[in-house]
């Protein structure tokens, strides 16, 4: 099945379900979900952020991915960085990981 989902400035096209792919994940490696980073920035990757433990945005995701965030941001799960696009995701990781990506 294919997904279409259109984000703030793209349409996302989904081959896969990315939440099954976490599972998957999960499967092989043991590492438990609720210890994954999941990011995303449009309706589609609602069901990711919604399995994996920590999750993030970058400023220029859907509404309703920033609203999913924010409920993980009371348990100091949840982070939405203040950048957009590619720099945003580098300023999630770091904000996790302590790690600063160039």
């Amino acid at each position: 099945m294919v997904k279409l989902h259109h984000s703030t400035d793209t349409e996302d096209i989904t081959a896969f379900d990315k939440a099954d792919g976490v599972a998957q994940v999960e499967e092989k490696t043991g590492i438990p979900r609720s210890q994954t980073l999941g990011i995303g920035d449009s309706d589609g990757d609602q069901p990711l952020l919604e399995t994996v433990g920590f999750v993030g945005c970058p400023d220029n995701a859907s509404e309703s991915c920033k609203a999913l965030v924010r409920l993980k941001e009371k348990e100091g799960r949840g982070h939405i960085s203040p950048c957009k696009y590619s720099k945003g995701v580098s300023e999630i990781i770091q904000y996790f990981t302590g790690v600063k990506i160039p």
